[in-house]
């Protein structure tokens, strides 16, 4: 049973002393303390792993000294990552910022397209109607002219008939009061 609990304390200082980035103040506050840890398990450990055990715990205090030995380059290199991090969480809310943009316009762009298809339909009814308009009003020209050329002729014929009536009472006028 120690001897899992020392693999467990084990794992977790060694993921943080194999970060690329040196520990920070507080992390190595946390490895010391489970280094410490470690210690005691050793103390309950069987006699034969117990050597190797300790040369564990020597080699993790070694690189966890050496790790804090390196934290003022460290720091540099921690608030440079630090500074992409931001840069990072920047782009990622501007990214979505731009998707909510885009989605927002493509809801607009179907209104838009909805409205446009059902004006489209509207002005294709007005135009069947106008079409339509069109063709009796030619049809009702066409009726105009012929009713028309109808009045005239029938004024033409109508003129010719009164000018016949006048030429035969001018003739009978003449026949009978002149004639004589």
């Amino acid at each position: 049973m120690s001897s899992l609990r020392f693999e467990t304390l084990e794992d977790e200082v060694r993921s943080v002393l194999e970060s690329r980035v040196p520990p920070t103040p507080q992390q190595a506050a946390t490895v010391a303390s489970l280094l410490a840890d470690m210690e005691t398990e050793l103390q309950m450990a069987p006699p034969s792993y117990r050597l190797q055990m300790v040369e564990r715990v020597r080699e993790y205090r070694r690189r966890l000294r050496t790790a804090a030995a390196a934290s003022p380059a460290g720091d540099e290199t921690r608030r440079t990552v630090e500074r992409g991090l931001q840069t990072l969480q920047r782009t990622s809310d501007s990214i979505a910022r731009s998707q909510q943009v885009s989605a927002e316009t493509d809801a607009v762009g179907a209104e838009v397209i909805s409205e446009l298809g059902t004006q489209r339909e509207s002005l294709q009814r007005t135009r069947d109607r106008l079409e339509d308009t069109d063709a009796e009003l030619s049809r009702s020209q066409r009726l105009l002219r012929t009713m028309y050329v109808r009045v005239l002729t029938n004024r033409v014929l109508l003129a010719a008939i009164i000018a016949v009536e006048l030429a035969l009472l001018g003739a009978a006028v003449y026949l009978k009061f002149f004639k004589k």
